[in-house]
């Protein structure tokens, strides 16, 4: 006792007067007092009083005290009895806590270190507990910096409690009862299953969060703060928003959305919107749960065909429109997936897949249905789509493939839609089809097998389009090829190499030799490919008896247009040698010979010059010789398209059944 005022502290019993759902297990209590101006340490007990006016009433000065609101939870420590009052407002009852926990009944979570302030108001308290997570939040075990939030007092609270000069708002809008908590910082780990980041609501049986991590498969997804877990396998989703509620009876129900990324598996990529939901409980639900911040809700809804079966919960995870980069190239698809024993089945629905020479599409692929399987290995699976080439030159009359997928190194058997697909070991991305119509360069041309294969070689990528058993018929039935086999490279300037192939002819007289077929749809040379657009069938060491005279020549037969616009077929001749015998003696040869064969249904018409020579036994001769043949049993006189140029071959008619020679 001083003359400027009193300063002091006692314990005492003391008689509260509580909300009828709040009671204190103990009823000692110490009041510290000071009226003096300064502050005041006392020594027995040892205490240091605030400058006064200072009045504070404290339960659990000697040991914690418990105070339990309702059934909801309790909230144990040392607490302090203050009046707080604003101006122009009531008086209001303040509980400050510090030191203390806090227990959620239903759930069983429980915090520590724990401060906070409590207000006494109409039935119950209203405030705020923050301090540690440990354990039991909705089931699961988690540590994480929590904020308890509390108004069982029945009606909206806004009170402003001043604890130890600073001003705390305590503030909810409507009287619904809560007893939540708001997690910071937490992580969350599901028997190296499931793992979630981030700040999250929760009440003993809910709890919802925005922008969390978390990651579905084998992990944890992270050893330490931000850094990656190299043996992790599964999908990471950021951003994510997460709504949780539970029955009461250990069953739940979640729904997750956020930005997913693929995480373990070599080669393969993913990105986009995800959402992922479960439900365990046997009935359809429609539930939402607030954010602690008040900001919104989340909504979990889940329809009477989603709900579990038995003992078999309701699982949905998937992405619509997702991002897929798989060995180097870019597609997008509707993808759900499902977890096994060693990694992911992700099933897939209106696939797109843009095959790119630079920001050129060549080739692409919609539509495509299938499956595919990642596993430690790496992955592998087909699609099944519709195929279209867009390159100068080349079209698909019919282009439904399957694409082959397998970046491990074993090889693997899969069936999509029906078909059986074989992978040999990769890895690869290639498209694969049967009994595929082509046209190229205007012909169409049929192939058995086509396979359509990104190849990357010393840093270079090139697409390969491989072909087996096709076949192609020039000139309706002049010349039909089988057997056609090789590989082609597709650009964005076109179509472009050679193939190998057997073939027949209806032409009489003429003899085949060895048979390629060339391809160049582009406007450049390509290699030792002259500029195109063409598609040619090259015959080297062919024979062709006409007036009992055999020429030999290496022809390249491709499609022309005559002047009136018809389809002819024509055929370019190098090489050309001419022996004119009589009886078994040649007389005359001409050789190094090159022009133009026209061939039609009813014979041929050539215009073709060399270099001449005489072999009459005392005769000298030698100079340039034009040969000039027609079997039609009509005029020629046209000029032909073949290649982009024009040709003109005039020839007088033949008298029939014998040709015209000159």
């Amino acid at each position: 006792i001083a003359p400027d005022g009193v300063a002091g502290s006692f314990t005492a019993t003391a008689v509260f007067t509580l909300p009828s759902a709040v009671t204190l297990s103990s009823t000692s209590v110490r009041v510290d007092v000071n009226t003096r101006p300064t502050p005041v340490s006392l020594t027995s007990p040892t205490v240091l009083l605030p400058a006064g006016p200072y009045l504070r009433v404290e339960v659990g000065y000697a040991a914690p005290v418990t105070l339990t609101v309702g059934t909801s939870g309790s909230v144990s420590g040392r607490f302090s009895f203050q009046r707080s009052q604003q101006p122009g407002a009531p008086a209001v009852t303040v509980l400050a806590l510090s030191g203390g926990s806090a227990l959620i009944t239903a759930g069983g979570g429980s915090i520590t270190n724990a401060t906070g302030v409590l207000v006494i108001a109409g039935a119950g308290v209203a405030g705020f507990v923050s301090g540690d997570a440990v354990a039991g939040l909705p089931g699961f075990s988690a540590g994480a910096s929590v904020l308890l939030r509390v108004n069982t007092t029945g009606g909206p609270v806004d009170e402003i409690a001043s604890v130890g000069g600073q001003d705390i708002p305590v503030v909810y809008d409507s009287g619904a009862s809560v007893f939540d908590v708001v997690l910071t910082g937490l992580t969350l780990t599901v028997a190296d299953v499931v793992t979630i980041q981030g700040d999250i609501s929760a009440s003993a049986t809910t709890f919802a969060g925005r922008n969390l991590t978390v990651f579905v498969g084998d992990g944890p997804a992270f050893i330490s703060a931000g850094v990656r877990n190299p043996l992790a396998r599964g999908l990471l989703i950021t951003g994510a928003t997460v709504g949780f509620t539970e029955n009461g009876s250990g069953e739940y129900a979640l729904d997750v959305q956020g930005l997913v990324e693929l995480v373990g598996f070599a080669g393969v990529t993913l990105s986009g919107q995800i959402r992922a939901r479960v439900n365990q409980t046997n009935a359809a639900l429609t539930t939402s749960v607030p954010f602690g911040d008040g900001t919104g809700d989340v909504v979990l809804e889940f329809g009477t065909d989603e709900r579990a079966t038995g003992s078999t919960p309701y699982v949905s995870i998937r992405g619509v429109g997702l991002q897929i980069g798989l060995l180097g190239q870019s597609m997008s698809g509707d993808l759900s997936f499902e977890r096994t024993a060693d990694g992911l089945t992700v099933t897939i629905a209106k696939l797109a897949l843009e095959l790119r020479d630079g920001a050129t599409t060549i080739a692409s692929v919609t539509g495509g249905v299938g499956t595919w399987t990642f596993g430690a290995a790496g992955a592998y699976g087909g699609i099944k789509g519709t195929v279209a080439i867009t390159v100068p030159g080349v079209s698909l009359t019919t282009g439904t493939v399957l694409v082959g997928v397998n970046t491990t190194t074993a090889t693997h058997d899969v069936t999509i839609g029906g078909t059986a697909l074989h992978l040999a070991a990769g890895p690869y991305l290639r498209l694969h089809g049967d009994a595929i119509s082509l046209t190229v360069a205007g012909q169409l041309f049929t192939v058995g097998t086509l396979d359509v294969e990104r190849v990357t070689v010393a840093g270079a990528t090139t697409t390969h389009v491989s072909i087996g058993g096709g076949g192609l018929n020039l000139g309706s039935g002049l010349l039909v090829l089988s057997g056609v086999t090789g590989e082609l490279t597709l650009s964005a300037a076109g179509l472009a190499g050679r193939l190998s192939a057997t073939a027949t002819t209806t032409i009489t007289g003429l003899t085949l030799g060895t048979i390629s077929v060339a391809v160049n749809t582009g406007a450049a040379a390509v290699g030792d490919l002259p500029a195109g657009p063409y598609l040619r069938v090259e015959v080297v060491g062919a024979s062709l008896v006409i007036g009992g005279q055999t020429l030999a020549a290496d022809l390249a037969f491709e499609r022309g247009t005559a002047e009136d616009g018809s389809v002819v077929t024509v055929a370019a001749v190098t090489h050309l040698l001419l022996a004119v015998k009589v009886g078994a003696t040649p007389v005359l040869t001409v050789s190094n010979g090159t022009g133009l064969l026209l061939v039609s249904a009813t014979g041929i018409a050539a215009d073709v010059s060399g270099s001449v020579s005489l072999t009459i036994p005392g005769v000298s001769f030698a100079g340039s010789l034009r040969v000039q043949v027609n079997s039609t049993g009509a005029l020629v006189n046209q000029v032909i398209g073949v290649g982009g140029e024009a040709f003109t071959l005039g020839l007088p008619a033949n008298v029939v059944g014998t040709p015209f020679v000159r």
